[in-house]
């Protein structure tokens, strides 16, 4: 969880400005306060991380927010390497 980051997309950009979802208070601040910089680990200073991942729940499916694309191109390379094959086994023809 200290890894992981959460950037606005354009819908929770708009609703800072807007206002047109009715967030309440923690989560209108949760969601000035992501920016793809400031990890999960840091967000739990403000709230329990129960409600903390509650409220970060109900703002991706609003689509007001997404993992951060630094997030996702890290998940992406990790996965990548764990699925090619290790060079240090000998394969044998069968």
């Amino acid at each position: 969880m200290e890894s992981t980051f959460y950037e606005k997309t354009a819908a929770g950009i708009s609703e800072i400005s807007t206002r047109s979802q009715q967030l309440n208070f923690k989560e209108r601040q949760l969601l000035i306060l992501i920016d793809g910089k400031i990890s999960v680990a840091a967000l739990t200073q403000l709230m329990p991380l129960p409600d903390l991942l509650l409220r970060l729940e109900k703002l991706q499916m609003a689509g007001m927010i997404k993992l951060s694309t630094a997030q996702v191109e890290k998940t992406s390379t990790s996965i990548a390497k764990s699925l090619q094959p290790n060079e240090g086994i000998l394969q044998q023809d069968t």
